[in-house]
C-alpha cells in the first residue's frame, strides 16, 4: 500500500507538479461550496446511464449536436454496451458530485491491467473548478493502487488529453461502405 501511494506521488512530481497543486487548490475551493465526494460504481444502471447522458447534452456536446442522446440508435448502442462490459466487471463509472449532484462523470473499462477511458463529461457551471480533471486524478490514482498499468484515451489525441499522457500511439480510422 505504501509503494502505491508512492507511486501516485512520484506520477505528480515533475512536470505534473502545478497540476497536483492546482487540483488540490480547485478540490478545496469546491469543497467551500459543499460536500464533495467521488463515488465509483461498477454497474449500468438506466439511471446511472440517464445521469450520464443528461450531463453530456447540458454541455458543449449537445450544443454542438454531438451528445449521444442526439440519436436515439447511438444512445441504445451506448447502453448496451455499458450493460455488456458491466456484466463482465469492467465497467467502471466515476462520478464527483457536489451535495449529491453530479458535476462530472466518466465511463471507463478496465481490462486486466490496462484501463480505458471511453466517456467523460462535466457540468460547465463548475468549469472553474475543474472537475473533470479532479475526477481523471482520482481515476489515475485509483488505477495505480490497483494495478492498472495504462490508461488509453482512445482518438482523437487532444490538448488534455497529452497533458496527462506519458506516450501517443498511432491512429488509423478505417471505414467501410456498401
Amino acid at each position: 500500500a505504501e509503494d502505491k501511494q508512492q507511486a501516485i506521488t512520484d506520477f505528480f512530481k515533475g512536470s505534473r507538479k502545478h497540476l497536483r497543486q492546482e487540483l488540490d487548490r480547485r478540490l478545496r475551493r469546491l469543497k467551500e461550496l459543499g460536500d464533495v465526494e467521488f463515488v465509483v460504481s461498477t454497474e449500468a444502471s438506466p439511471e446511472l446511464m440517464q445521469t450520464y447522458f443528461a450531463l453530456e447534452s447540458k454541455g458543449w456536446k449537445g450544443r454542438g449536436g454531438t451528445a449521444v442522446t442526439d440519436d436515439p440508435l447511438v444512445t441504445e448502442m451506448h447502453e448496451e454496451f455499458a450493460r455488456e462490459v458491466a456484466a463482465n466487471q469492467s465497467l467502471y463509472v466515476y462520478q464527483l458530485k457536489l451535495d449529491g449532484k453530479t458535476i462530472a462523470m466518466s465511463l471507463n473499462i478496465r481490462y486486466g491491467d490496462e484501463t480505458i477511458h471511453w466517456k467523460t463529461s462535466y457540468d460547465e457551471e463548475y468549469s472553474k473548478y475543474s472537475p473533470g480533471n479532479l475526477l481523471f486524478r482520482e481515476l489515475v490514482s485509483d488505477c495505480i493502487r490497483d494495478g492498472s498499468t495504462e490508461i488509453d484515451f482512445l482518438s482523437p489525441a487532444t490538448p488534455n488529453k497529452r497533458f496527462w499522457a506519458t506516450g501517443e500511439r498511432e491512429h488509423v480510422a478505417l471505414y467501410i461502405f456498401r
